[in-house]
């Protein structure tokens, strides 16, 4: 259990390495994101919708908390959507005035709206994404492709305006569903096998891609 303890606050310092990555790149446009005021305090009411999010019926309400509390600037409930050990390391981003001010990784959202959602099966994401160190420390994991739309304050290589594509890591820690990783999503895999939306977004999203690596189209 000690091993696979280990194994996963590694896994989780690759997810939160990520996230700081999207942040460093926030004041660097490439392709992407947002554009507008500076995110308000936590909402009044969040305790309330933390609530809700701890008592989610499924995944995919847990993800729709999320996505809704990137909408709103809700920070509170975001942090509550994540898995404990993410959360304090979420609150000391959140609280650093520089993170906001240069509108560095979750600061650069300026709207979010879920726009698609599905479950994959196991098979389809585990070279994408560390399922089966999750399913070994919470006993399961499901596994969502979702279709963010965004607006940002700056568009860079992570994040553009219209939908972005991640994969989400959902596991059930102390009884509640919790986000244990939030990473991009490989559109140039998923929709030429026939296992994404194959929606017009899907298509723009796989377009940016093949733009920003011109090498890896066929």
């Amino acid at each position: 259990m000690e091993d696979g303890k280990l194994r996963r606050n590694l896994v989780f310092r690759i997810t939160l390495a990520w996230i700081i990555l999207l942040a460093l790149t926030a004041c660097h446009p490439i392709a992407d994101r947002r554009t507008a005021a500076e995110a308000p305090e936590t909402a009044a009411g969040s305790v309330q919708e933390a609530e809700n999010a701890q008592a989610a019926s499924r995944p995919e309400d847990l993800i729709k908390a999320l996505v809704q509390a990137s909408d709103e600037q809700d920070w509170d409930t975001y942090i509550e959507c994540w898995v404990t050990d993410a959360q304090e390391d979420f609150k000391g981003f959140i609280s650093n005035p520089a993170n906001r001010e240069e509108h560095r990784g979750i600061f650069n959202i300026l709207s979010a709206s879920l726009y698609e959602i599905k479950e994959m099966d196991i098979s389809e994401v585990e070279d994408f994404i560390s399922v089966h160190l999750y399913q070994e420390e919470y006993g399961e994991a499901h596994i969502f492709y979702c279709g963010i739309d965004y607006s940002v304050f700056e568009e860079n290589k992570y994040f553009f305006n219209g939908v972005n594509y991640n994969l989400i890591a959902v596991v059930a820690e102390d009884g509640n569903d919790r986000i244990a990783e939030m990473s991009d999503a490989p559109v140039e895999v998923f929709r030429p096998k026939g296992i994404g939306f194959n929606s017009d977004p899907e298509g723009i999203a796989l377009e940016k891609f093949y733009e920003r690596y011109p090498e890896m189209r066929p």
